[in-house]
């Protein structure tokens, strides 16, 4: 029977051999080193590695995205902006949704050019 971990000893840090950076550097030697040593394989794996860089590619935009949005997020609560943010998304949905209206009408051919143009020479008029 194997004696169990001793759970003192475990001070919470990760063990070397866990950590990303040191697995990816590994990657990157044995890598090299299947490059040099067979270079045959190397050319058939480069549809792998392709695929590989093209998921990261994908992947990077919403990664990005959602850390701004998670950041201003954090950040309208810690500075007590909440509000602002939300009449913000409010304008934001609204606009969006307005331009998504209008150009579904005029691909569906159920825009009416000519009476949109009268209201919004009317409003003019009136400001």
């Amino acid at each position: 029977m194997l004696p169990h971990p001793d759970p003192a000893a475990d001070n919470g840090k990760p063990a070397i051999r866990n950590t990303l950076y040191l697995q990816v550097l590994v990657g990157i030697v044995l890598g090299a080193i299947l490059g040099y040593v067979k270079p045959a394989w190397g050319v058939e794996l480069k549809p792998l590695g392709d695929a590989f860089v093209n998921l990261v590619k994908m992947l990077i935009g919403p990664i990005i995205f959602t850390t701004v949005v998670v950041g201003l997020a954090g950040m309208a609560l810690i500075l007590g902006v909440d509000r602002f943010m939300s009449e913000a998304r409010a304008i934001t949905n609204f606009i969006g949704n307005t331009v998504a209206t209008l150009i579904v009408s005029k691909w569906e051919g159920a825009l009416d050019e000519t009476k949109a143009g009268e209201i919004l020479a009317r409003r003019k008029a009136q400001d």
